[in-house]
């Protein structure tokens, strides 16, 4: 399926439900290409991918990192963290990379973009960035193997959409011209 830039930009919605259905291995490669071919501060490109797809583990992370945000914010978290996605990016940016946090972002905006031009949803998971920096998610993160140097940002869930929220209005007067 090929689509224009701005009509993807504009399709494009944060997907919480998902099919059980996995991502095609050359489907997904090319959404992990478009990743790293996002622009980067001097072009360090300061990212790494990890791709979860065992159920366990990504419902292990919704458990750890809910039980996580009750116990330090009190807050109670009623729906899946990562919506049931049968494929979980964990995105990690060079600890000693000062714009490694905003070069990430933009490549997970090409991870979003990217999933929804080949038919795919996709939800940037930023409630459990604090979990990933915090000394109670080491555990998991031994699991991930993620490369010396690195330091986990924020996830992105990606699947087949079971359900596509209608386009939120934008809101107005966000645009000056001087």
């Amino acid at each position: 399926m090929q689509t224009s830039a701005l009509q993807v930009i504009h399709e494009r919605r944060s997907i919480r439900r998902y099919k059980d259905t996995p991502i095609p291995s050359a489907d997904l490669e090319q959404i992990l290409d478009a990743g790293i071919w996002a622009p980067s501060a001097l072009n360090k490109q300061p990212w790494h991918f990890t791709v979860i797809t065992d159920r366990a583990l990504i419902d292990s992370i919704h458990a750890q990192g809910a039980a996580w945000l009750k116990q330090t914010e009190g807050r109670v978290v009623e729906k899946h963290c990562l919506h049931h996605a049968p494929c979980v990016l964990l995105v990690s940016g060079r600890a000693d990379n000062h714009w490694a946090p905003i070069d990430c972002a933009l490549a997970s905006q090409n991870v979003l973009l990217a999933a929804r031009a080949l038919g795919y949803g996709s939800c940037f998971i930023g409630m459990l960035s604090q979990w990933l920096q915090s000394p109670a998610a080491a555990d998991f993160l031994t699991q991930c193997h993620i490369p010396d140097g690195y330091q986990p940002q924020h996830f992105i869930a990606l699947g087949t959409p079971d359900e596509v929220a209608p386009a939120p209005a934008r809101i107005e007067q966000t645009i000056t011209y001087l």
